[in-house]
């Protein structure tokens, strides 16, 4: 067997340094860099990434007793991103038709939090089914993939939990699958093999950045690593703080 537990050696502190550095790769090149191919490769690693940390949470959360403030959190957290986001995104201080990634991230958690309190196979998929609505009806980034991507992870962390003995390497193999398939056809009309074709090779190749998140994924060993107050303060407001850091930079060059 080529991959073991002894091999894990990644805490979460190397798995969120990652996402936050390829987010802001992702977030510079579609401003000011018109979306270069090789650095949206690298930024597509950042939303896998941060699916998996909430996926994540929702077993920490539970275990502590702080799914409520940290329900809060992110809620406050999709508040306060929501202004420098649609400034960075479309040059407004609102735009109901385009909204933060955080909110995605909230609703992915709230779906992971309430399927663990049901054992009813149709209310989970209802649990679901309603939670990617609501991205979709409101707008928020990554749409209703985003949180079937979080709920995959999940389900999938909950596996592994439950069979500490398996591996089972190919799941995030084919959630990732998905999801970069999804968004590679995404826009493609009309789709045939031949427009998916030419828009894999022309641009959307970039897409399998997404893949990148998979070495960590598989290293990771489920601690947290650093605990300093001021690095989760830091990594909790990087979201709003790294763009508004940006649109000032811009601004800064501009006078």
């Amino acid at each position: 067997m080529f991959y073991n537990e002894s091999m894990k050696k990644i805490s979460s502190f190397w798995l969120k340094l990652t996402a936050m550095i390829t987010m802001v790769f992702d977030h510079t090149t579609i401003r000011y860099f018109n979306n270069v191919r090789w650095m949206r490769f690298l930024g597509r690693c950042s939303m896998p990434l941060y699916a998996f940390l909430i996926a994540e949470s929702v077993h920490h959360t539970e275990e502590k007793g702080t799914v409520i403030p940290h329900t809060i959190r992110l809620f406050l957290l999709a508040l306060i991103s929501e202004i420098p986001y649609d400034l960075y995104f479309s040059n407004t201080l609102w735009n109901p038709n385009r909204n933060s990634v955080v909110g995605t991230l909230l609703i992915g958690y709230l779906a992971c939090i309430l399927i663990h309190k049901t054992d009813h196979p149709l209310l989970k998929l209802l649990i679901a089914a309603i939670a990617c609505w609501i991205p979709e009806h409101f707008h928020f980034s990554y749409r209703f993939a985003g949180v079937l991507l979080i709920i995959a992870f999940e389900q999938w962390i909950t596996y592994r939990r439950k069979h500490p003995d398996r591996s089972a390497f190919w799941i995030p193999v084919l959630i990732l699958c998905v999801f970069a398939g999804y968004y590679i056809c995404r826009g493609v009309e009309p789709l045939n093999v031949f427009t998916v074709w030419h828009a894999f090779r022309t641009y959307q190749w970039s897409q399998l950045g997404v893949f990148l998140s998979l070495p960590l994924l598989f290293l990771y060993n489920g601690t947290q690593g650093c605990t300093h107050p001021a690095w989760i303060f830091f990594y909790r407001l990087f979201y709003p703080f790294h763009l508004s850091f940006l649109l000032l930079l811009e601004k800064l060059f501009q006078a």
